[in-house]
């Protein structure tokens, strides 16, 4: 049996108006490369890869940049302060880009995740 714990999700890769005054665009995932991002790590785990679809194509890339953190929220500070692309959920980052602290790129990219389940076994006849 599963019963749905959350909405489905999508992420969103943003950074700050001011990142994108010294640096370009992106508009694929390669273009990442050379891009200053800003990693996660979730619980001691390793570094997230960006997974990221368009069509049929599906990329998990492994971005670079100094600075790792692991709390979302701190992500999204530190991508309005300029330092970098960060790839959080779309629900933390729409508040901020409706303020214009964020440009949102790559939005082709981001797919939707069906959010989490609780699953447990179906209770067995009697």
């Amino acid at each position: 049996m599963a019963v749905r714990a959350s909405p489905n999700i999508r992420h969103a890769i943003v950074g700050a108006p001011s990142y994108f005054q010294s640096h370009a665009t992106p508009t694929v995932p390669r273009d990442l490369l050379h891009q200053r991002c800003i990693n996660f790590r979730h619980h001691g785990e390793s570094i997230y890869k960006w997974e990221l679809d368009k069509g049929d194509e599906s990329v998990a890339i492994a971005v670079t940049g100094s600075l790792v953190l692991d709390d979302e929220d701190l992500l999204v500070r530190a991508a309005i302060d300029g330092a970098g692309l960060a790839l959080v959920s779309e629900e933390q980052a729409a508040p901020h880009v409706a303020k214009e602290e964020l440009v949102r790129v790559m939005e082709d990219w981001t797919r939707l995740f069906p959010g989490f389940f609780l699953y447990y076994p179906d209770s067995p006849s009697n």
